[in-house]
């Protein structure tokens, strides 16, 4: 063969391995280049839906993370250890930054609660989150067995029955039903004629049923609420007077000695009295006409009776306390008297003056609903005051 032939094939070959080696080099380019494409594409949507996953495990710290750091920090006097066995973290003051946007509206976070049960038995600390705004007024327990009312709505048909156990109550049932499916209520369980006299209080009333079609909650939250054992051990009605907030969290724990559960499995409640007494700072009060001024402190709010805050000298604690609601209507909570039926436990208004007390279940009184954050659930953003409330994840 001669030489130029040979060369002619060298140049054929080294054409053949160029175009190899040019191959192999532009598929090596194309998947470094979509790899970084994507590596970008991800980094730049970091805050879109579409990589909410990464984001929630890697970058976000729950939402018990993220309050617990917060009451680490030096300046942050609106966290408080409540200094129960559980030892508690509670948001304390007139308007600390708690406010959390959860169901397309505002709720705000009670504390950080420790040992709290599900329904397996499984403790863990959990975030405990009351509505802001209330559902208006409702009777804790009020059912009409016979369902049939007079020509005005003003009276049922044989009286009403109502009782003082959670678990069978119409409030229960409705929040944990209607209110949590979004759907119209099947009992008549809200007045809308006040009262006239005293002793036409019950029967001077209009009854009506209530459409939570648009403002329960919305089914893109239900997997955000825990299930939770809630439990319902209440004081007797003639100690109920002396009962300071340390004293109502250990009764609110503890086995009733009634016919009622100790406690109840479900996921929308209401606060406890132990919940509004532990929200205080003290500080400066005044009377509702705002004539005269009182200073109470911290302690002292602490270690006197619920009963006891309607006082003058008390109204500091009541006037500094974010669970306090100015309104002359009271606001029920979950725990019932427990030596007596038709009695439960509500915080005073302003027409009162703050104090805790007992009452007829079959009143109608504000009711802000409560639950548990499952543990998991993680604060994305937001710095909990009202105009900028934290934004959930789970």
């Amino acid at each position: 063969m001669s030489s130029l032939k040979k060369f002619d094939y060298r140049i054929k070959d080294n054409r053949r391995r160029n175009i190899f080696l040019c191959g192999i080099v532009l598929v090596l380019i194309t998947i470094v280049g979509v790899k970084l494409f994507n590596s970008y594409a991800s980094f730049s949507n970091e805050t879109n839906e579409l990589t909410m996953v990464n984001a929630k495990t890697k970058v976000y710290p729950t939402a018990v993370e993220k309050i617990t750091e917060l009451s680490k920090t030096s300046t942050n006097s609106e966290l408080r250890l409540d200094e129960t066995d559980d030892n508690n973290l509670r948001y304390i003051g007139k308007n600390p930054s708690n406010y959390v946007k959860f169901n397309d509206e505002l709720w705000r976070i009670i504390g950080v609660m420790n040992n709290i049960e599900d329904a397996n038995g499984n403790k863990d600390t959990r975030i405990k989150l009351i509505k802001a705004e209330s559902l208006g007024q409702i009777s804790w327990d009020n059912k009409c067995p016979s369902n049939e009312f007079n020509e005005t709505f003003e009276k049922c048909v044989g009286g009403f029955e109502s009782y003082n156990n959670w678990e069978e109550s119409s409030l229960k049932e409705l929040l944990n039903g209607p209110y949590l499916n979004s759907t119209v209520s099947d009992e008549y369980n809200r007045w809308t004629k006040g009262k006239t006299t005293t002793s036409t209080y019950y029967e001077k009333r209009t009854y009506e049923k209530i459409d939570f079609s648009n403002t329960g909650i919305k089914e893109k939250y239900h997997n955000m609420i825990d299930t939770i054992k809630y439990k319902l051990g209440g004081p007797y009605s003639d100690n109920s007077y002396e009962l300071t907030s340390t004293n109502y969290y250990n009764i609110e724990r503890s086995e009733t000695s009634s016919d009622n559960p100790s406690e109840w499995v479900g996921q929308i409640g209401l606060m406890y009295p132990s919940d509004y007494g532990f929200a205080t700072s003290g500080g400066v009060g005044s009377t509702t006409s705002g004539d005269k001024i009182f200073q109470t402190s911290l302690e002292t709010c602490l270690s006197i009776p619920l009963y006891n805050w309607n006082q003058n000298e008390n109204f500091g604690c009541r006037g500094n306390d974010w669970l306090y609601q100015n309104t002359e209507t009271n606001q029920w909570t979950i725990t019932p008297v427990d030596d007596e039926d038709y009695i439960s436990i509500e915080v005073y208004g302003d027409n009162i003056g703050g104090g805790v007390s007992i009452y007829d279940s079959k009143s109608s009184f504000l009711v802000n609903p409560v639950f548990y954050l499952k543990p998991k659930v993680r604060i994305t953003g937001g710095t909990g005051t009202k105009e900028d409330p934290f934004t959930l994840l789970l």
